[in-house]
């Protein structure tokens, strides 16, 4: 566990005032410029007058005082996060034709136009609007600016330039010759980054209900004696979403990574969002701490762990087959045990998930 500084500072010193790490982003954030300007005078259908209206409501200041908590306790300075006002959140409107071709999730993020919310997904639909934009605002704040840096002919000759941006876990470059376009753009280990934010984007979520005592509480679905609270319904729903296999996959590495070092999963947790705001790596490859710490158990346990963090939904094996394989391997038997248990935490979780929401499947 020494090695692995991350998870170290995260149970001994809470992450506060913690030293960056080689490839994590600086403690202090250059700022994101947003260079497209939006104006809310277009917002004039009803859905996004709709979405619009259920911004009006949020209590901002708590919300943004429980994204500026988790990013102090990753060791960064609040005073450099990326929040997006909710004024300048973007509510987009789509054409049914539009929405056929592009497929697009509730919302998205970038540097250049901030957050958008896709009003004909979510005015009918408040909470989803505000996981939504959760989610899309924990993407801005592990975001770091794009970094540019220049290329070189066979001469020496500065012939283009290499830009790199890094958000979450995740990365994208793209090249730019002097006089030729962009090259298309190729993004790494993003799967996973969206794991990691909707793992956040519940822990966000579940705070700023009980923070702000807006919790609303329905008949339960099987049990008619019984209420239960609307968070529930709406964690349930989402785990069956677009991000399912991604979430999974997060929770099985924190298992898998608590099993091999001996750390409570909440620690090990932390340490994750830490390195998802702080922009650092969690893949064996990138990490070489992890990578020596797994090859001591069992030396393919950093292929078998890279290979299910990229895996996804419906494609290739499932999380069982990757903890079946790892349990037939020559590892210590009580960290086999571990492993097996993390699995079954998952199943049990999103088992008790399908009973609030079996149509979500």
């Amino acid at each position: 566990m020494e090695r692995i500084k991350h998870i170290k500072e995260t149970q001994e010193k809470e992450l506060l005032g913690a030293q960056t790490n080689p490839g994590e982003t600086s403690t202090v954030r250059d700022k994101i410029e947003q260079t497209d300007t939006y104006d809310p005078a277009t917002e004039t259908r009803k859905e996004q007058i709709a979405v619009r209206e259920t911004l009006n409501s949020l209590d901002e200041d708590a919300l943004k005082d429980i994204f500026a908590e988790y990013f102090r306790k990753s060791g960064s300075d609040e005073e450099t996060i990326n929040w997006i006002p909710l004024e300048d959140v973007r509510i987009i409107y789509k054409s049914p034709e539009e929405e056929e071709k592009s497929r697009s999730p509730y919302g998205d993020q970038s540097i250049a136009k901030g957050v958008k919310l896709y009003s004909h997904l979510l005015w009918h639909d408040p909470e989803q609007t505000l996981w939504t934009l959760i989610h899309e605002q924990c993407h801005a704040i592990s975001q770091d600016r794009a970094r540019s840096y220049y290329t070189a002919n066979k001469e020496g000759e500065r012939d283009g330039e290499m830009i790199r941006l890094k958000y979450g876990v995740s990365s994208a470059t793209w090249t730019k010759e002097y006089g030729a376009e962009e090259t298309e753009k190729k993004v790494f280990d993003n799967d996973i980054n969206e794991g990691i934010t909707e793992l956040l984007t519940e822990r966000i979520f579940r705070e700023y209900k009980k923070r702000t005592g807006s919790e609303i509480y329905n008949q339960h679905p099987t049990q008619p004696d019984q209420t239960i609270s609307k968070t529930d319904e709406i964690v349930a729903r989402e785990k069956f979403n677009a991000y399912e296999r991604n979430w999974q996959n997060a929770k099985l590495y924190i298992g898998i990574i608590s099993a091999v070092t001996d750390v409570p999963e909440d620690v090990v947790e932390h340490a994750v969002i830490r390195t998802y705001i702080r922009n650092g790596a969690i893949f064996p490859f990138q990490d070489s701490e992890v990578n020596a710490m797994l090859s001591e158990v069992y030396p393919k346990l950093d292929i078998i762990l890279f290979n299910m963090l990229e895996s996804k939904k419906g494609e290739g094996l499932s999380l069982k087959d990757y903890v079946d394989h790892l349990s037939r391997q020559d590892i210590p038997e009580d960290v086999r045990q571990k492993i097996v248990t993390a699995l079954h935490k998952i199943r049990e979780e999103w088992g008790e998930a399908y009973k609030l929401a079996p149509d979500e499947v």
